[in-house]
């Protein structure tokens, strides 16, 4: 048995095309819509569950890809919670042996910064307050622009 649904008035006056030009085909077209009708019953009865958590590799090509589309189009960034970008890059950017990239990248800079005397350490040598969360935060934002903005350059993009 066919369930009872309702027919829209765009649908009725297609019907009554069809009815007039192509009688033939109105039995295929009400079973159609009658198909349609029963889908859409089953997935308000039966709503689909919710996706699997994103791993941190998939959020990050989630993440680049939906940036990449935005700023091809010329649309600003979707915003994203970056400490959580940050620990993302942070973990999966890693060399041969395990080491974490922006680790590397950071004691490069500090290495620079003490050799041209910039003050990144008491007389202790122990880090001055905020330059490691600076210099990690800085190192992220650019491995976050090259994946990003580098690729939309190099692709032909905005």
């Amino acid at each position: 048995m066919t369930p009872a649904f309702t027919v829209p008035d765009v649908a009725r006056e297609m019907l009554a095309q069809v009815r007039r030009d192509h009688p033939e085909s109105l039995p295929h077209i009400l079973r159609w819509l009658a198909d349609i009708e029963e889908a859409k019953a089953y997935l308000a009865e039966h709503p689909a569950p919710p996706p699997p958590p994103l791993s941190e590799l998939d959020y990050l090509h989630l993440s680049a890809l939906r940036t990449w589309m935005a700023l091809s189009q010329g649309r600003p960034a979707p915003a994203l919670d970056t400490e959580y970008l940050y620990q993302v890059i942070y973990t999966q950017f890693r060399d041969r042996d395990g080491q974490s990239q922006v680790d590397r990248l950071c004691e490069q800079w500090l290495s620079a910064a003490r050799e041209y005397g910039l003050a990144v350490e008491y007389g202790d040598g122990n880090l001055l307050p905020g330059v490691l969360d600076a210099t990690t935060h800085t190192v992220s934002d650019a491995i976050w622009f090259g994946l990003t903005q580098g690729h939309v350059t190099m692709t032909g993009g905005a």
